[in-house]
């Protein structure tokens, strides 16, 4: 299965054969009575957001089967209810996944593809931002844009007050200032990266081998998350806004974060850990 994004992916010929036989290619909606009207309103109405958090995690602890799964194309109409429950509420799904981060390695996935490609392309020596983004879009089946991409690597870069406590890529030019936030980065064609001495530190090569990793258009890609030896979601902070949730995890500091790990492995009460923002880490 190959993914297409927009209309420009088609070809001129390809538009005639759709646009040839338009009512092949046409689904009509049906309105349903009392069934379309409560899952309109549960998908969109502003009062109803403690409602819709409960239908998107029952509906993600079902089969793909049972849940709707991918929907029969070749039905020529389909009703309200049926399309919002069974369509909707898995790009509600995806849109989740995309926006939070995974609580077990901090990352969200266009932040796990970029460390995986340069775990496996650019472990050693620089890369031009540019050109990292494009290679985590041709290996990691990232189909959402190459300038959003560029966004991800240079925040993962950035070392000023208020961005990373600990930055897995390096900041090998202007990534930005405190000052605008971040913002003010150069033109990803004249900045370049690399892998934080600490980025394989916080995730040993060792793991590797035991991660479950993603498929895409038959290639393997990146692991359905990492797994770092401390929680790097509380070293860095967390922020993000999906589908009828939003998180906001403030970072703390490392160096207490380490000291509760270690509690909790001896089986020691941890200690309260204090919201800490450093211009850099080192262990």
């Amino acid at each position: 299965m190959f993914f297409f994004l927009g209309l420009g992916t088609s070809s001129a010929k390809e538009a005639r054969e759709y646009f040839s036989d338009i009512e092949k290619h046409t689904v009509r909606f049906v309105y349903d009575g009392k069934a379309s009207d409560e899952s309109i309103d549960l998908a969109f109405a502003k009062n109803k957001a403690d409602e819709r958090k409960l239908w998107i995690a029952e509906c993600s602890k079902l089969e793909p089967a049972a849940a709707g799964g991918a929907s029969d194309t070749n039905r020529a109409e389909r009703t309200f209810s049926e399309f919002i429950n069974k369509e909707l509420v898995e790009y509600s799904q995806l849109d989740l996944r995309r926006s939070l981060p995974n609580v077990i390695d901090g990352l969200k996935p266009s932040q796990r593809k970029v460390l995986y490609t340069m775990f496996e392309r650019y472990e050693r020596g620089e890369v031009r931002v540019s050109q990292l983004a494009g290679a985590v879009s041709q290996y990691c089946g990232y189909h959402h844009g190459e300038e959003s991409l560029v966004n991800t690597i240079v925040r993962l870069a950035q070392d000023f007050v208020g961005s990373n406590n600990l930055n897995l890529l390096l900041p090998l030019g202007q990534f930005g200032t405190r000052l605008a936030g971040g913002e003010d980065a150069a033109s990803a064609r004249y900045i370049y990266t690399a892998l934080s001495p600490l980025a394989r530190a916080v995730f040993p090569r060792l793991d590797d081998k035991i991660l479950k990793y993603l498929v895409e258009e038959n290639a393997s890609i990146e692991p359905q998350w990492y797994c770092p030896v401390i929680p790097m979601i509380l070293v860095n902070g967390a922020e993000g806004i999906g589908t009828g949730w939003a998180t906001k995890i403030l970072p703390r500091c490392p160096r207490q974060i380490i000291e509760n790990t270690q509690r909790l492995i001896d089986g020691r009460p941890m200690q309260t850990m204090v919201i800490f923002c450093c211009d850099r880490f080192s262990l």
